[in-house]
């Protein structure tokens, strides 16, 4: 029998799609991201009926701001019940702390206007610089907007009354949403490990399903989430015991698996065999239904030794000695490396023993670049301006009815130009339809209501439709929170019914005068271009596969978490991309700079599969040019006067990612092409013509394995 050998390098592996998926428009992306998908009817009547809870609690103990309450629900509620408590818990522990710092900051003010407009600016400028810093990220913006909106209550009343209503107002506004949330979701939360079953067997259909249509689109999406959002979970089900040890394991096991499964199916030759390609969607399939019976997935039964890419039946083991790797214990021929680790995953699913796990690296509390990098203070700064600004309007015209224009400014801020635009355009759209929820809720509906349980049941069936928007996709989520809050706002008025149109006007004009001194600032002083922010990403992704590149060749199958990370930068660099048609037309790159830089993607998810499923025994050289590609991201391109400043993310060694091998040194794949502006560059085979071969042209080319993809990473870079 013949012994195992080394593979040969593959020139053409393929992925699922042969042609290029062209940019979807963006109504038939909204549409796409209003599609159900499991889990997502049971989280949105879960945050409805815990709106409505919070709601009749607000009314029957007289705390102000209901609206305000429900909207933490919405903002903070996920669907993992483990995740919702710590949260709440963890709210009602810092709370305390933060009343403290605001008493101390009140005492220091003495009742001073001018005291207390200084400290709005230095708390304000401080939190939100920690938020764009630090691992804190929304949370220092939600801790400014509490600090600055108690301070200007009191700029509106008498000292010592506006203090001592003010600290109680935010106390109770925060702690009843927060005590609900918690109690709730003790009872009628999601647990975890029925949350990562449900998500292993999303995994084995999306690959079951590409192997079987050649559709890649769910499976693209799966890739891009990673692993690191479902680690806490698996560690949440390890450490409260919610299932025993062997099981915890298992299921960490599984997530593992589960990803290294869809990483090897996009990595698939398009021209497998047939008869191959259908035996691996079948055990698949019994995999997935196995699991939904509540059963541990069969083992394997592995093809028969024929030749992998349409050569014919193998006559003898030394025939394919020269070409193919022999699994002399089931008599198996791979010709292909996406193949073995596609059932070498099957056979983990089944409980076959882990080897030892690769970690990936994880992400400083604190970017390193916190002290040099002027986005993060410029960040600060204008999203300070446009809040003081808005304050100064409103009470300057005396109108303090629309006081949601400052709020808009903390949550409607984001780093980058393109970001803040793209959430304005959310904000308004999802304000207006849910303005138009509430007042004609005001015309028909609240008239005949008469006492608090009715309108709870109001707030129910209105906060279902932005509830279901916010469960979904992040591009259009924070639509359906704006839905919400807009609804809440408009209805919820005093301590019950109200029929009052004077309050949601006042509210609308808010939201919307925030939202212009908002996009004035953000387009006007130190514009941040988006794809600084790409450029980032892509940087942290290519150091992580220059990790992954030095690891050994045994212990690359290993870091599948590693390989889930450099996925999930590559797509939001995509996501990010996709952003820059809200920037202003002097903001965007030269339409070749966009398209390499769409090509970028396609050409980073290749050397991810690369790097991954390769078994070279010496990648340095891969290694040290990856390195010197991330460095050259991190700098500001090609463009003249492009100012990449704006990116809030750190250094490309705090990514996530030690990487993974790839079918060989050589290899001329390329899993996504990226020529049209937004395109999904997912998992196509054709070389990527968006870097054009005119950019860079005297930069000296790279040699070595993989050197097409990256030297079409180079022109990218600039």
């Amino acid at each position: 029998m013949a012994k195992p050998v080394t593979l040969a390098p593959l020139t053409n592996p393929v992925a699922l799609s042969p042609e290029p998926s062209p940019a979807p428009s963006r109504w038939h992306q909204v549409l796409e991201d209003l599609q159900p998908f499991p889990g997502r009817a049971g989280l949105t009547w879960r945050i409805a009926l815990l709106c409505a809870l919070v709601t009749g609690a607000a009314m029957l103990f007289e705390i102000p701001e209901a609206a305000i309450s429900c909207y933490l629900i919405i903002f903070l509620m996920k669907p993992d019940a483990v995740a919702n408590i710590g949260t709440g818990i963890g709210f009602l522990v810092l709370l305390p702390g933060l009343i403290a710092l605001l008493v101390w900051i009140i005492n220091l003010t003495q009742g001073s206007t001018l005291h207390i407009m200084l400290a709005i600016v230095i708390s304000s400028c401080l939190l939100l610089y920690l938020g764009a810093a630090t691992q804190l990220g929304e949370q220092g913006s939600v801790m400014a907007l509490i600090i600055a909106f108690v301070l200007t209550l009191i700029v509106k009343a008498p000292f010592g009354d506006a203090a001592t209503f003010a600290l109680r107002e935010a106390w109770a506004m925060a702690a009843l949403p927060m005590l609900l949330m918690v109690g709730f979701n003790l009872l009628l939360g999601f647990s975890p490990v029925r949350l990562l079953r449900d998500k292993l067997r999303a995994r084995l259909a999306a690959a079951a399903e590409a192997l079987e249509t050649g559709d890649p689109d769910a499976l693209r999406e799966l890739l891009r989430e990673g692993n690191a959002p479902f680690e806490p979970q698996a560690l949440a089900a390890r450490l409260l015991r919610l299932v025993p040890r062997a099981d915890a394991r298992q299921i960490a096991a599984d997530l593992r698996a589960g990803y290294a499964l869809m990483l090897a199916v996009s990595a698939l030759p398009e021209d497998l065999d047939p008869a191959r390609r259908a035996a691996l969607a079948d055990q698949i399939r019994a995999a997935q239904d196995a699991l939904g019976q509540g059963e541990a997935p069969p083992p394997p039964r592995l093809p028969p030794r024929t030749r992998l890419i349409a050569q014919g039946s193998l006559e003898d083991d030394d025939a394919c000695a020269d070409e193919a790797e022999v699994d002399p214990a089931e008599g198996t021929a791979w010709d292909d490396p996406a193949e073995r680790a596609a059932w070498d995953a099957l056979n983990l699913l089944a409980g076959a023993p882990e080897a030892e796990v690769v970690p990936a690296p994880k992400t400083p509390f604190v970017a390193q670049d916190a002290l040099s990098n002027p986005a993060y203070i410029r960040f600060a700064l204008k999203t300070t301006a446009a809040a003081v600004i808005c304050f100064l309007i409103y009470t300057a015209i005396d109108w303090q009815g629309i006081h949601t224009a400052m709020i808009t400014c903390y949550v409607a801020a984001l780093g980058t130009t393109g970001e803040t635009v793209h959430k304005l355009a959310l904000r308004i759209t999802g304000c207006l339809i849910g303005a138009a929820i509430g007042v004609a809720a005001i015309f028909w509906v609240i008239p005949h209501i008469d006492g608090i349980g009715a309108l709870m049941a109001l707030v129910f069936f209105g906060c279902l439709v932005g509830a279901w928007v916010s469960t979904g996709p992040e591009r259009l989520s924070y639509a359906g929170v704006q839905v919400a809050l807009a609804f809440l706002l408009t209805v919820l008025q005093g301590f019950g019914p109200s029929v009052s149109l004077d309050t949601a006007q006042g509210r609308i004009v808010g939201i919307l005068l925030g939202n212009l001194v908002v996009y004035l600032i953000f387009t006007r002083l130190w514009p941040a271009p988006i794809v600084g922010e790409a450029r980032a990403f892509f940087a942290r992704a290519l150091s992580g596969l220059a990790g992954m590149a030095r690891l050994a060749p045994a212990r690359r199958p290993n870091a599948v978490n590693s390989a889930a990370a450099i996925e999930s930068l590559a797509g939001k660099g995509e996501e990010v991309l996709r952003l820059l048609p809200y920037e202003p037309r002097e903001l965007r790159p030269t339409p070749a700079s966009e398209a390499a830089l769409h090509g970028a993607v396609a050409e980073i998810e290749a050397l991810n599969r690369a790097i991954w499923l390769s078994r070279e025994t010496d990648l340095t050289q891969t290694a040290e040019q990856l390195d010197l590609l991330a460095e050259r991201f991190h700098g500001p391109g090609e463009e003249p006067g492009l100012d990449t400043s704006g990116s809030s993310s750190g250094s490309g060694s705090s990514s996530g990612s030690d990487s993974s091998p790839g079918p060989g040194p050589d290899s001329g794949s390329s899993l996504g092409s990226g020529s049209n502006s937004g395109s999904d560059c997912g998992l196509n085979p054709n070389p990527c013509p968006a870097s054009s071969p005119t950019l860079h042209a005297g930069l000296a080319p790279f040699v070595g394995p993989f050197s097409r993809q990256l030297n079409q990473l180079q022109r990218a870079a600039g």
